[in-house]
């Protein structure tokens, strides 16, 4: 859900790379690697998600069906919303 609360919650769960600028996510990992958190949808319903992907719908929205989201920097902890973009889910 896009709000700036859910916004604030992401980034304080990080840790910045200065290098890179990857928002390094530093809660729960999945055995593939990448941030869980948990996500509540607009009925208030919550469910377990990857913490890229609730980056990405709290700072642009729905991630359009058809879609998935990747981090374009190649880290699989970055929740950085400019390193985070959309391809085709096959």
């Amino acid at each position: 859900m896009q709000t700036d609360r859910e916004q604030k919650r992401l980034i304080n769960c990080t840790k910045i790379n200065e290098i890179t600028g990857c928002l390094i996510w530093t809660r729960q990992v999945s055995i593939d690697g990448h941030g869980r958190t948990m996500v509540k949808d607009a009925n208030g319903n919550t469910s377990l998600d990857s913490a890229h992907r609730a980056s990405y719908m709290a700072f642009y929205g729905d991630v359009p069906k058809g879609k998935k989201v990747r981090q374009g920097c190649g880290n699989s902890l970055c929740i950085n919303p400019e390193h985070l973009e959309l391809i085709v889910d096959k």
